[in-house]
């Protein structure tokens, strides 16, 4: 029984020691994205975004797989001081992601998400998290300020257990929704 209980004990020590910080400033865009989306990080990781403008990140891949208690984030070292411009299409999926303190601001989407809980249809995110974020001005500037020029989502929230919380969405002025739900017959 006291074999067991070490064992487990050397297990929990581990996870928690294992937990790394990787910071990134605009300059490290390539090594930042290829970091997100490697499937690499471990439970407690954290991705931090020093102050400044992350500019047309073109599509970028969020993840991995965290654990309750021990989510990976991405955040901003200063909340709404990492900001996300430009042309976007942020796929967010594994488990136990969180994402927070981002300023997306003047970002659009490429396609119909600009960010979209799924990989792609039957690979989707489970116990994800967005929180304290801000998206304003996010309209596609070729498409100006006409409603209905094409309709681009802001946020498509897919999966289960996923959470959008203390978020603020401003200055929607192309067609298409803020945040859409998606729902499925089979789960």
């Amino acid at each position: 029984m006291m074999k067991k209980l070490c064992v487990l004990l050397l297990l929990m020590v581990s996870l928690f020691a294992s937990a790394k910080e990787y910071t990134f400033s605009p300059g490290d865009v390539q090594a930042m994205k290829q970091l997100l989306g490697s499937g690499n990080l471990q439970p407690g990781d954290a991705v931090v975004l020093k102050d400044g403008t992350y500019h047309n990140l073109e599509e970028i891949h969020f993840t991995g797989k965290g654990v309750s208690g021990k989510p990976i984030v991405w955040r901003a070292e200063n909340p709404g001081k990492a900001v996300i411009s430009g042309k976007l299409r942020l796929k967010i999926y594994g488990e136990y992601l969180q994402l927070e303190d981002l300023l997306f601001y003047k970002a659009w989407a490429i396609g119909h998400d600009m960010i979209d809980f799924q990989r792609e249809k039957g690979v989707y995110a489970s116990y994800c998290r967005m929180t304290r974020c801000v998206i304003d001005e996010c309209n596609d500037p070729q498409k100006g300020e006409r409603p209905n020029e094409g309709d681009e989502y802001w946020v498509g929230l897919r999966g289960t257990n996923n959470r959008i919380d203390h978020c603020y969405f401003a200055n929607k002025r192309v067609g298409g929704l803020v945040l859409q739900v998606w729902l499925s017959a089979d789960n």
